[in-house]
Formats: structure tokens, C-alpha cells, sequence
């Protein structure tokens, strides 16, 4: 938020400090993310379960080998086509993995070039 739009004069620090806690949050998330993603990547692991985990469109997705994550598609009702292609024998993929230091994005593929991109917001317990 620019200075200008802001009343308090200790707002330019309290944003600074957000911003600093934030993207030592994002670090620390990716840092344990990323490598438990990869090795869904690099082991071909498919999705196993998608199910609705509250109502802004958050599911959780969970892995043959027990990973379970926390995602929402980029784009509405993505995450149900791969749940779909997942319930009817197709392999569904991560294919890629992206971190642009504010979200952490992986890519699910299945089919004949068939994707959704989500957003992983963080991992779960499997039941």
C-alpha cells in the first residue's frame, strides 16, 4: 500500500515488517513444499483423492504415497476436472513446480495434455 493511502506515520514500518514476516513465511513453506512436490514429480506419483476442504474453493489432494496437500486451482473448477480424470483411471500428474517467492504453484497433468495449475497453500494430515 502506497505511503500516501495510509493515516498513521508508523504505518510505513508495521507494512515493512508485514512484508518481512510474510516472505520469511513463504521461505520457511517452500523450504518444506517444494522438496515433498519433487519427489511426487520425480516418482510419477498419482493424485489418489481430491476432496472439498472448505468453501473458497480450497481441496485437499492427496498422494498415493500418503503426501497430502492443501491447494485451490488457478481458474474455477479445475481441481473437479482432475478429480474426474482421476476417478476414471487416468494418471494424474505433478508435472511442474513453480515458486515466485510470494505462492508456491504446482502443475497436474493427465490425458493428452490435460492440466490445472493450483496453488498449494500448505500440507495436511491424511486421515
Amino acid at each position: 500500500m502506497p505511503a500516501q493511502d495510509r493515516d498513521e506515520p508508523f504505518d510505513d514500518e508495521l507494512y515493512s515488517l508485514l512484508e518481512a514476516t510474510a516472505a520469511e513465511y513463504h521461505r520457511a513453506l517452500s523450504s518444506h513444499l517444494v522438496p515433498a512436490l519433487s519427489r511426487l514429480k520425480v516418482r510419477g506419483t498419482p493424485l489418489r483423492k481430491a476432496e472439498r476442504y472448505d468453501s473458497r474453493g480450497v481441496a485437499r489432494l492427496r498422494f498415493a504415497d500418503g503426501t497430502t496437500f492443501l491447494a485451490r486451482a488457478v481458474g474455477r473448477g479445475k481441481l473437479g476436472a482432475a478429480a474426474v480424470a482421476m476417478l476414471r483411471g487416468s494418471a494424474v500428474l505433478v508435472s511442474e513446480i513453480h515458486d515466485d517467492g510470494v505462492e508456491l504453484h504446482a502443475v497436474l497433468t493427465w490425458g493428452r495434455g490435460r492440466h490445472v495449475e493450483c496453488e498449494i497453500l500448505g500440507d495436511d494430515q491424511p486421515d
